[in-house]
């Protein structure tokens, strides 16, 4: 993918240009929302507002499924497999990504992503070509096409893009929003410290611990 299209305002500590796995993922949404709350609810001008991610409202979710072709389904895949944000994620995981990437068609000379903007999905080209123009780093711009990605840091930090992404002939793309794939993730992860509280109320130095102090110990381990 091209995975710097995205200017974070800031980022943790060892979260370089390097695969990321979900504790780290969790730890830069975590250190973002000390600025910025997650987004919640959908609004006219950016496609969302803003509004905390509770618990309780994140696993009341159905998980989205859009409907694709089983060889659209393995390109998305194998991008999302080629890229660092998400190699190190499990197959589960993946697959909810997959299911959850809604198809974009885009006419040439679209731009689908331009510099300065906020970043907010991540895209995967099914088919087509895109010029990533770089302007001000790199006078020569980038091309990309079917199989390649783009905007990744979107999905964790509420950042600018870093460069204009433009259609260069009529093109189909697959996209997730910055909600759709916290949620999954917040989803995941809460679905672990469920299935650890339980084991952990069968111990009897654990078993009279109440709910809040148990998910405390959890978080801690």
């Amino acid at each position: 993918g091209v995975p710097f299209l995205c200017l974070p305002r800031s980022l943790p500590p060892g979260m370089a240009a390097q695969s990321l796995d979900e504790a780290a993922i969790m730890a830069a949404i975590a250190a973002e929302q000390t600025e910025t709350e997650i987004p919640h609810v959908r609004s006219r001008r950016a496609g969302y507002s803003s509004g905390p991610m509770q618990r309780e409202s994140v696993m009341a979710m159905r998980p989205v499924v859009n409907p694709k072709s089983n060889a659209s389904r393995d390109l998305i895949r194998h991008a999302l497999r080629s890229s660092y944000l998400f190699k190190d994620l499990d197959r589960s995981q993946i697959e909810e990504t997959v299911d959850a990437m809604e198809e974009f068609r885009v006419p040439v000379g679209t731009v689908v992503v331009k510099k300065g903007d906020d970043g907010d999905y991540f895209y995967v080209i099914e088919t087509g070509v895109f010029e990533v123009d770089r302007t001000g780093e790199n006078p020569i711009p980038r091309i990309i096409n079917s199989g390649d990605s783009f905007g990744e840091i979107a999905l964790l930090l509420n950042c600018k893009r870093s460069a204009t992404v433009t259609a260069k002939t009529d093109a189909v793309l697959w996209r997730v929003d910055r909600f759709t794939f916290r949620r999954m993730l917040m989803q995941h992860a809460v679905g672990k410290s469920e299935k650890y509280a339980d084991f952990l109320r069968t111990l009897p130095l654990f078993a009279s611990l109440d709910q809040p102090t148990l998910m405390r110990t959890i978080d801690a381990l």
